[in-house]
């Protein structure tokens, strides 16, 4: 079960992490601000369950010139694909830990 999720980016000119944000569970979206305008920047998401931090999924994002865009970009790092696909791995990853802790027990 997914308790919470991390979020990182950054401008990809960079090499530090400029932003990183924390969300529970049932947060599926994000809104990036004081983003600079014309700058490309990098995405990471993971999700965290009591196994640990899952893989991350990346994504790149450029910011349009303010003449034509909000002040917000709005970062939807959650989409469903990438969700499902999230919360699969973390499935994936309680049964083996699951398994290893039966097999573990059954040795003893």
């Amino acid at each position: 079960i997914v308790k919470n999720y991390l979020l990182y980016y950054w401008p990809m000119n960079s090499q530090l992490v400029h932003y990183s944000k924390e969300f529970n569970s049932g947060v599926h979206n994000y809104v990036a601000k004081e983003l600079k305008e014309n700058t490309e920047y990098s995405f990471n998401i993971s999700a965290v369950n009591s196994a640990g931090i899952g893989e991350e999924v990346r994504r790149t994002a450029r910011t349009e010139d303010s003449s034509s865009s909000r002040d917000d970009t709005i970062i939807s790092g959650l989409s469903d694909s990438a969700f499902i696909g999230i919360v699969t791995g973390a499935a994936v990853l309680v049964v083996i830990v699951i398994i290893i802790i039966v097999v573990y027990r059954r040795r003893k």
